[in-house]
């Protein structure tokens, strides 16, 4: 099989740089939009809290950019494989600086960083915030996260290629335990959302990210099926209809549960009038989109969960237009949790994410 034309010119370290510093900026984007999120969260500058975040994402975007464009300058030169290190060495240097250290003339934000860490170790075992503080915060990371599922199986891809001999993405998908450890990985963020919905007793949430691993299990199978390749096979079926499954009832928890837009018909003068994000219209094209990127976003469960075999430029879309229907996700979640918050012709409702 040839290499992808995508891994020579933008290899998958520089991707998945790319898409950890645009979930920064799309944050900035929501905090600013949304104004109440910051509190939601327990922010404790409130109103400039998605100033801070901007001033973070440039300090990520900077050096990603020039890494970049150095790069796309030496690959024409015979002598490329000398640069080979670093696109890894970029991807290592953007995770590095979300680390809360005191770097001279380096302005990072160490008290949100401390609370981002905070948050993702209680989060990392599938554990929530105390009841007397700000849970929200933990929910919204962790469904993040599941919206990042690819990228964080494609992390353990970018590392290994660190390693001796190891350079491509196929030399990678040749190690043992391979098969095993990137569908796991994939898995990780569903069970982590599983685990805080059963904490929360939310057997009904629970049973929708329950309806992830299905598809990863199969997906993971179709990879080293023969059959599942040339179609002659039924397991290629089964996967259609565990992915369906998960979209279709994660499509209906956002329409009527995350985002109560159930309820603007049976309230039209009061909740229109208090939603942040628009009138009734926009909310229709929003669960058009939505409904469009869920179902495109089949991919994240992928058949193919080796991700070596499938062209990259399809697949990086793929997970950038997941990251934009998160962001967008988040707007009208955020929303709908102040709305029950000030309890405004809303029955707060018990279900989070």
């Amino acid at each position: 099989m040839e290499d992808d034309p995508l891994d020579i010119s933008l290899p998958l370290p520089y991707r998945l740089s790319i898409l950890i510093v645009g979930g920064v900026w799309l944050w900035g984007f929501a905090l600013q939009l949304v104004k109440p999120l910051a509190q939601l969260v327990g922010h404790p500058h409130g109103q400039q809290t998605h100033q801070t975040t901007y001033t973070f994402a440039s300090i990520l975007t900077g050096p990603l950019v020039l890494s970049v464009l150095f790069w796309s300058a030496v690959t024409n030169i015979e002598n490329a494989a000398t640069w080979r290190f670093l696109p890894n060495v970029t991807l290592l240097l953007v995770i590095l600086k979300f680390v809360p250290l005191h770097i001279k003339g380096l302005p990072l934000p160490r008290a949100g960083l401390s609370r981002f860490w905070s948050s993702l170790k209680r989060v990392s075992i599938g554990g929530l915030a105390k009841q007397d503080e700000p849970r929200f915060g933990d929910v919204l990371l962790a469904d993040a996260l599941t919206s990042y599922a690819r990228p964080i199986a494609a992390l353990y891809v970018a590392f290994c290629m660190f390693l001796p001999s190891r350079h491509t993405q196929k030399d990678v998908s040749t190690m043992p335990g391979a098969f095993y450890i990137i569908p796991a990985l994939a898995a990780y963020p569903f069970a982590i959302r599983f685990r805080q919905c059963l904490l929360s007793r939310q057997p009904a949430n629970a049973i929708k990210y329950m309806t992830a691993f299905p598809p990863i299990i199969v997906g993971a199978m179709m990879s080293y099926s023969d059959h599942a390749i040339d179609g002659s096979g039924y397991i290629q079926y089964w996967w259609v209809f565990f992915a369906v499954v998960n979209s279709g009832y994660s499509l209906w928890w956002d329409i009527f549960v995350d985002w109560d837009l159930w309820m603007i018909s049976s309230a039209p003068h009061h909740r229109n009038q208090t939603r942040i994000m628009g009138l009734t219209t926009r909310c229709v094209l929003i669960v058009i989109v939505d409904s469009i990127l869920r179902f495109t976003w089949l991919g994240k469960l992928s058949a193919r969960l080796d991700i070596y075999e499938y062209k990259e430029k399809t697949v990086f879309l793929l997970e950038m237009l997941e990251v934009m229907r998160r962001w967008m996700w988040l707007l009208f979640r955020a929303e709908t949790e102040w709305l029950r918050k000030r309890g405004e012709n809303i029955e707060l409702s018990p279900q989070l994410g």
